[in-house]
């Protein structure tokens, strides 16, 4: 070796540089990725309509339902979770020396971390107590979802997609075989009267209240469900009879709903299932 060749001293970041996957960047990155996927589909889901009618005109983003969208949402959200803490262990001389410097602070005049903690009371205070602005981010949720209505109305029965072909032949009145043969007049062949009316739009590529719209069409009996599906539905909710979770009953609606046709209660207020 020449005394005049510079001698080379491989740094920790040069060495670092040199290797092909390094966890604690990827672990970084990966939080970054899940965090705009957990953006992005919670912003689908602000924006999306109620279940109900997500599920009755099968309302789709880039090919997905509603359904989908939250099982994306949920899956990414735990992920990113998970990446969270792991880069939080990775960095957490870091966030102790964070904790340290603004427990000390408060005694010093520096109030980083008492302002973290009230910027997180006010959230939950005012989220409990529905004040503004966080009362209007629920309300423009809500009205997204009740422009979906106006456009694209539920059905007169909540989940009527989700009613088997022999269930809709009952309310027709007519014989099972007679709708199972004009379902399989539509393209559908191999239709049991134990398959749902969402099952039957799916293998024809349509949606719910298309097919039963055709039903209709054909059984003059069920027009009257139909009939349901149209028409303002904005009102105060009172005593009534209506089907909830399809079975007959009488009850107060909590909300905006008016049932029409058949005596179909339509509540909205506290929302289950598919109402989301």
């Amino acid at each position: 070796m020449s005394l005049n060749e510079p001698v080379t001293n491989h740094s920790a970041e040069q060495r670092e540089a040199g290797r092909f996957f390094r966890f604690q960047a990827f672990t970084s990155l990966s939080a970054l990725v899940l965090f705009l996927m957990v953006a992005l589909s919670g912003a689908i889901l602000y924006i999306s309509p109620r279940g109900r009618v997500a599920n009755w005109g099968q309302w789709t983003v880039w090919g997905w339902d509603k359904e989908s969208w939250a099982a994306f949402h949920i899956n990414a959200t735990i992920f990113f979770v998970l990446f969270t803490i792991i880069h939080l262990l990775f960095n957490w001389k870091m966030l102790l020396g964070y904790l340290k410097r603004g427990i000390a602070g408060l005694f010093r005049g520096s109030f980083e971390l008492l302002a973290a903690l009230i910027l997180g009371a006010v959230v939950f205070v005012g989220t409990m107590m529905n004040i503004p602005p966080f009362f209007h981010f629920v309300a423009w949720r809500e009205s997204f979802k009740d422009y979906w209505e106006k456009t694209s109305p539920p059905a007169a029965i909540p989940h009527l997609e989700e009613f088997t072909l022999g269930r809709i032949a009952a309310l027709a009145g007519v014989d099972n075989n007679e709708i199972l043969e004009f379902v399989k007049s539509l393209g559908v062949e191999e239709a049991q009267d134990f398959d749902t009316l969402a099952q039957i739009a799916a293998r024809k590529g349509t949606t719910p209240r298309d097919v039963f719209q055709a039903m209709s069409e054909r059984f003059p009996s069920l027009k009257a469900l139909e009939g349901g599906t149209s028409g303002p539905r904005r009102g105060q909710g009172g005593m009534g009879p209506g089907i909830q979770n399809d079975q007959p009953g009488a009850g107060p609606g909590a909300g905006r709903g008016s049932g029409r046709g058949m005596g179909q209660g339509l509540r909205r207020g506290r929302m289950n299932g598919g109402d989301f």
